[in-house]
């Protein structure tokens, strides 16, 4: 089965989930300004609210465990404007702070990478975070390991041994030099989560160019987009 059509398949299942509810909270409204009388349509009430329930729950499934390959897409690119990565370090830790995040920690240990976590709370149990991610060359290892890191800094700070908040992720890949892995990121079109958002740039010492991964079609991509503002404000990109 190829991306096209699970994909399809995933957006079909979302569609008829959403028809359901709509019909399922509507039904005893319109029966009253109907005139119908609502006990004597409660059964008809009823299966919708089951077949709701079995459409939501084939929906989660599906969402959960087809994994749909990434399309290759060109990434949006920017200049550049910091000399070093320490100038640019600098910059965004006083922006970030003034639009409220505050850093949780800053690890340098693993092959000399640096890894810097900004979060701030966007309502309720949902939180914004800015990670900064610095290699001289990116590998699969280097990311699996950052990734690792950045989860294990969230369950030391709630305290808890799995992260249940909701966490929109933005990602700064900071390099010297360009790898395959390093453009395999920021050419992949960026896939969002269920519950948590994404969003992926980096930025090349060596060339002095913001690659910016986009997200072209797909689930929540109102998410990737305000993602996407919040970071190109951050880092003054028209």
């Amino acid at each position: 089965m190829n991306n096209k059509i699970k994909e399809n398949i995933v957006k079909l299942s979302i569609v008829i989930s959403g028809i359901l509810l709509i019909s399922f909270v509507m039904f005893p409204i319109v029966c009253v300004v109907l005139g119908y009388n609502f006990e004597q349509s409660e059964k008809v009430w009823i299966v919708i609210g089951i077949a709701t329930f079995i459409s939501g729950t084939v929906m989660v499934v599906l969402m959960c465990f087809i994994k749909l390959t990434p399309e290759i897409t060109k990434p949006d690119k920017a200049l550049l404007m910091f000399e070093t990565y320490d100038k640019l370090k600098v910059s965004l830790d006083e922006e970030l702070i003034q639009r409220q995040y505050f850093k949780i920690k800053e690890i340098s240990s693993y092959k000399n990478v640096e890894i810097i976590i900004y979060i701030k709370s966007q309502r309720l149990w949902v939180f914004d975070c800015f990670a900064i991610i610095k290699t001289s060359e990116l590998s699969d290892e280097i990311v699996n390991n950052a990734n690792d890191s950045i989860t294990e800094c969230f369950k030391e700070y709630y305290n808890k041994n799995t992260v249940t908040n909701t966490v929109n992720m933005i990602s700064l890949f900071c390099v010297d030099r360009i790898t395959p892995t390093f453009r395999k990121m920021v050419n992949m079109n960026i896939q969002q989560g269920i519950k948590n958002g994404r969003f992926v740039a980096g930025a090349s010492f060596g060339g002095k160019i913001i690659y910016i991964a986009n997200q072209i079609d797909g689930y929540a991509l109102g998410k990737y987009r305000r993602l996407r503002n919040e970071f190109c404000d951050i880092m003054n990109i028209d």
